[in-house]
């Protein structure tokens, strides 16, 4: 099932699930989407800790040259017209914030 194989469809030589992103093509290292400013969010009640892992993930590398990069999970959605998931959200949330300038945001909700 697409559960057992990290939601990958096909399997490699081997058996061995097909990987989305080959951790040998990751870089854990910033490119050129570092963000230059901390990211502010406004907090609504008790979003406070929601908003420091928010905040740590715009933090990591990985994650942000992933996003930043055509292989992005927001364009093989749309490159295969298939409607915004909850994904697709997260990431259009992590680059306003990245591309925020420092300037704080307020969730809408």
């Amino acid at each position: 099932s697409m559960v057992e194989n990290n939601g990958a469809k096909g399997t490699s030589q081997g058996g061995k699930p097909k990987e989305f992103h080959p951790a040998n093509l990751l870089e854990n290292a910033w490119s050129n989407m570092q963000p230059e400013k901390g990211c502010g969010l406004v907090n609504l009640g008790n979003t406070c800790f929601l908003n420091s892992v928010l905040q740590c993930l715009v933090g990591t590398p990985t994650l942000v040259n992933l996003m930043g990069s055509k292989q992005c999970h927001t364009n093989l959605i749309h490159m295969n017209d298939l409607p915004d998931d909850f994904y697709v959200t997260f990431e259009k949330s992590l680059m306003m914030m990245i591309n925020s300038g420092g300037k704080s945001l307020k969730p809408k909700p």
